[in-house]
């Protein structure tokens, strides 16, 4: 015959309770895809959780240029739950750069983010222009430092 039965269970204030939850990249920037991107923006991306800092580097978060046989040269820093990596001078204009996340990252409680996360973005094309601001008192018969003069061909 069959009876009901019921039971409760109370976890005790002393025993922790495990985090087997590994994290997730849950934003980035610039985004997967993205065209037209500024090559002076730092790559950035954050995390589900706390991370464990050690485990992030630029050994583990890495930057390379399409075609290229090495990373960017860049500096790393993690607060709160967001990685941002800085290239050490201005990317190239117009080319593919590829972002690695290693799978080998922690959280805090030592989950792996368990593959490599990787996506891709393409730098604007850099437009480079010039300016004179030199000024100078042609009235007051003196030029400014820096003023050439030229000598008109035409009589």
């Amino acid at each position: 015959m069959l009876q009901d039965v019921s039971f409760t269970y109370q976890r005790s204030a002393d025993t922790p309770n495990p985090d087997t939850v590994p994290p997730r990249i849950v934003s980035r920037s610039p985004a997967a895809g993205a065209t037209a991107v500024s090559p002076a923006l730092p790559v950035t991306l954050t995390f589900s959780e706390l991370m464990n800092a050690a485990t992030i580097t630029t050994a583990t978060v890495r930057l390379r240029a399409a075609g290229a046989s090495s990373d960017v040269a860049a500096t790393l820093t993690y607060t709160g739950s967001t990685a941002t990596l800085t290239p050490s001078a201005v990317l190239n204009g117009n080319t593919t750069y590829q972002v690695t996340v290693a799978g080998t990252i922690t959280d805090t409680s030592g989950n792996p983010l368990g593959s490599n996360a990787t996506w891709s973005f393409t730098t604007a094309t850099l437009i480079l222009s010039f300016g004179d601001t030199t000024a100078a008192d042609f009235g007051a018969g003196t030029t400014g430092a820096n003023t050439y003069l030229g000598a008109d061909q035409q009589r």
